[in-house]
């Protein structure tokens, strides 16, 4: 194996539609991906949706709303508030989710940030129904009392476990 690592682009993360008014068309400051059949999944560190791009075509993606409300327009207030999303991982089929399901992690670098989503996926990858919300405050508060101040920046499933980073 060489020391060196070839990236290939895939595709730019432009959207059909700005994620709110007065924002251009594109996600910004994506910090987890998932690929599900031709779908990738992306979520972003302050948005309330979850991005949905072609995994092999050029065509502008969407946007999926993981949590209700609206976020602050300016830089300092929006990073306040913002849902601090950093780990997406793909979850194999359990109890309701037949195929699957998308988990959406907050950093939980913050107690407000202490929440998640879980979205069903389909028998082709593709998201099914509404997310639904995850309190995570009894999780971080377990990694509290193992870490000092635990701040989720990935997540994967390896066998039956789920892996924080």
């Amino acid at each position: 194996m060489s020391g060196t690592l070839t990236l290939t682009k895939v595709r730019e993360l432009d959207l059909s539609a700005p994620p709110d008014t007065g924002r251009l068309p594109h996600l910004s400051a994506a910090s987890g991906l998932v690929r599900a059949g031709v779908c990738l999944y992306v979520v972003a560190d302050d948005e309330l949706h979850l991005g949905v791009f072609h995994a092999t075509d050029s065509q502008a993606g969407h946007l999926v709303r993981l949590f209700a409300g609206e976020l602050p327009a300016s830089p300092g207030a929006r990073k306040a508030r913002k849902p601090d999303l950093e780990a997406l991982a793909r979850l194999p089929a359990f109890a309701g989710y037949p195929h699957g399901a998308l988990f959406a992690l907050g950093s939980g670098s913050t107690r407000e940030r202490c929440r998640g989503a879980l979205l069903a996926l389909d028998e082709h990858g593709e998201t099914s129904g509404d997310a639904r919300i995850c309190d995570l405050s009894s999780l971080f508060t377990a990694l509290d009392e193992r870490f000092t101040s635990p701040n989720i920046e990935g997540a994967l499933v390896s066998g039956a476990d789920l892996c924080l980073l």
